[in-house]
């Protein structure tokens, strides 16, 4: 009978123990696969299930109403909470509607939207062809009208030469380009000084023979442009030294020095 002989085979315990790491590693690695995948599949799922706009809500509107902003806005009941962009939404309903100035979006989760509006405000108007063109701070055309009933009463009437362009929800231009930035620094200080309140007209149909009108009370010659935040502060100064009742004419055309003529 022929014996069967057996090999001896040395086993080397690090060489197992590495083996074994392997497995492990290799066994932990699918199971965080694993949960990493069925967490995407869950995260997914519910972003594109349970995330879904419910509700609409306008902040800060006065001159549009809650249905004009969200048409504008462009984001439908039921779409997804994630589908739009804020920024996209912001230029959409500024181009609109003239007088928004500003959009802020914010998601209410879980089914929320809200819209934070700010406003411009017609500060000054223009008439032209027998219209009424209101202006905001920075010249930007809100409306227009052909009732003057339409015009504010704190809007200040801007008199000027030739305009070039004066379309709704863009900004007015003038056949001479100096004049825009004229009236953007004239309105700026007399609204630094607190003195856009008293201001019923400005006349720059010239940039060299400005005037403006104070309330009902005096007709102001300022001359050109120069020194005009200087000039301010001494007007308001010349006007508490005059009695309540005065009224007539002041040539400011100096900032040193004002010749007053009353009525």
């Amino acid at each position: 009978m022929e014996q069967v002989r057996f090999k001896r085979k040395t086993v080397d315990l690090d060489e197992m123990e590495k083996q074994q790491s392997r497995k492990r590693r290799r066994r932990n690695a699918f199971y965080v696969f694993l949960f990493l995948f069925i967490l995407i599949l869950f995260l997914g799922t519910a972003f594109f299930l349970f995330f879904r706009v419910k509700e609409i809500s306008v902040t800060g509107n006065s001159v549009y109403s809650d249905e004009q902003i969200i048409q504008a806005a462009g984001i439908e009941m039921d779409s997804n909470l994630f589908s739009f962009s804020g920024k996209r939404v912001e230029e959409t309903v500024k181009s609109a509607l003239p007088y928004v100035g500003s959009v802020t979006v914010k998601r209410d989760l879980p089914s929320g939207v809200v819209i934070e509006i700010e406003e411009k405000q017609a500060v000054m108007y223009t008439e032209i062809n027998g219209d009424y063109y209101l202006l905001s701070d920075e010249l930007y055309v809100l409306s227009v009208s052909n009732k003057l009933s339409s015009v504010p009463n704190s809007a200040i009437k801007l008199v000027t030469g030739s305009v070039d362009r004066c379309l709704v929800g863009q900004p007015i231009t003038f056949m001479d380009a100096r004049t825009r930035e004229s009236v953007l620094e004239m309105y700026s200080v007399l609204q630094r000084n607190e003195m856009d309140y008293y201001i019923r007209e400005i006349d720059i149909t010239s940039r060299f023979d400005i005037s403006m009108q104070y309330t009902d009370r005096f007709h102001i010659y300022i001359g050109d442009m120069d020194n005009f935040d200087l000039k301010i502060p001494f007007l308001e100064k010349v006007i508490d030294e005059l009695y309540d009742e005065d009224k007539g004419s002041i040539d400011l055309s100096s900032h040193t020095e004002a010749t007053v003529a009353l009525e």
